[in-house]
């Protein structure tokens, strides 16, 4: 199934941030005066592994077009 690098990156993200707010404890970030949220050090280490291991399953399944 052929889905767009935008799509590809939007959903591999939100299923890397599911997986930080079902494991990492609350907070899991902050919100700057301008809106602006950042993870805290464990959160983004949870998202990056996470982020790293549904990119290699989405790739078993998806292959990114136009």
């Amino acid at each position: 199934m052929k889905i767009t690098k935008q799509k590809y990156i939007e959903l591999q993200s939100d299923l890397a941030e599911l997986h930080v707010e079902g494991t990492v404890s609350h907070p899991w970030g902050i919100e700057d005066p301008d809106g602006v949220y950042t993870y805290t050090d464990e959160a983004q280490e949870v998202f990056n592994a996470a982020s790293g291991a549904v990119d290699f399953i989405l790739s078993q399944y998806l292959e990114i077009g136009e």
